[in-house]
């Protein structure tokens, strides 16, 4: 009996768990060329459940049941970089121009946020957490 209710316990904090996750993005080019890219996303260590989720976007594309939550995100990372342009990113650009030539450098950086995933049926809702 007591098996069976850590049992049931464990199906419903597995159904009803939220993760959360960082992610930052930085590129950086010199005429034109990309000299430098970083990209994180790590598990957050402390999940709040009382944070604010507001939507984001959604990914098309259905998890399988081997794969887990952060090796989907990493597999879907050219459609969860779309969905973060448009939240807190920055653009720098620099010219500069000498008898040799010139120097144009620009650099593209996507400030931290906090998101957790949703997962229904066919896609992924992804939510950004205040």
């Amino acid at each position: 009996m007591a098996r069976n209710f850590c049992l049931l316990i464990l199906l419903c904090s597995i159904l009803n768990a939220h993760e959360g996750f960082w992610f930052s993005y930085q590129i950086s080019t010199q005429n034109q060329i990309m000299t430098n890219e970083e990209r994180n996303i790590s598990p957050l260590m402390v999940y709040d459940e009382n944070s604010k989720r507001e939507f984001l976007c959604k990914i098309y594309k259905k998890k399988s049941l081997k794969d887990s939550t952060h090796s989907y995100l990493i597999s879907n990372y050219e459609e969860l970089l779309d969905c973060f342009y448009s939240s807190n990113s920055r653009l720098t650009s620099n010219l500069q121009s000498e008898l040799k030539g010139m120097l144009a450098q620009s650099e593209l950086t996507i400030l931290p946020v906090k998101f957790t995933v949703d997962f229904k049926d066919d896609f992924a809702n992804i939510y950004l957490l205040r």
